[in-house]
């Protein structure tokens, strides 16, 4: 009995064996039919062709249309109201009103609190009069 027994279990240990090893040779198989079907597509690098490439051929540039001049005419300059001697283009003036914090005019106008207590001279921001009037930069 324990021969019997014997030759059962190395014959299923054959089969198994079997199985594992045709398995794994159908995945090689399928694998190198892979491998072959890239190889034949894949591009030659490094290889140069036996005929020469064409040179391509240089664009000719288009010469760009030259702008007409505007008459002195019709060109207008605006000159700002409040002069600055350094920045005109720049000089704004807001009058203080009731109810007005210099941080609210700094928010509102979205300017450097800094730069305008300099520009204006201010000491303490605190003391803002109704009626004064602010250069906005």
């Amino acid at each position: 009995m324990k021969g019997a027994v014997a030759v059962v279990a190395g014959l299923h240990i054959a089969v198994v064996v079997g199985i594992i090893m045709m398995s794994s040779a159908s995945k090689a198989r399928a694998v190198a039919v892979e491998d072959k079907k890239f190889l034949e597509n894949a591009p030659v690098v490094g290889v140069s062709d036996a005929k020469p490439a064409e040179p391509t051929p240089t664009p000719t540039p288009t010469p760009k249309p030259k702008p007409t001049p505007v008459p002195k005419e019709m060109i207008k300059t605006k000159v700002p109201t409040n002069s600055n001697p350094d920045f005109p283009q720049f000089t704004k003036e807001y009058v203080v009103k009731k109810g007005d914090t210099f941080d609210k005019i700094v928010a509102k106008y979205k300017v450097n609190g800094k730069k305008l207590q300099l520009l204006n001279n201010i000491k303490d921001t605190n003391k803002l009069s109704v009626g004064q009037k602010l250069k906005l930069m």
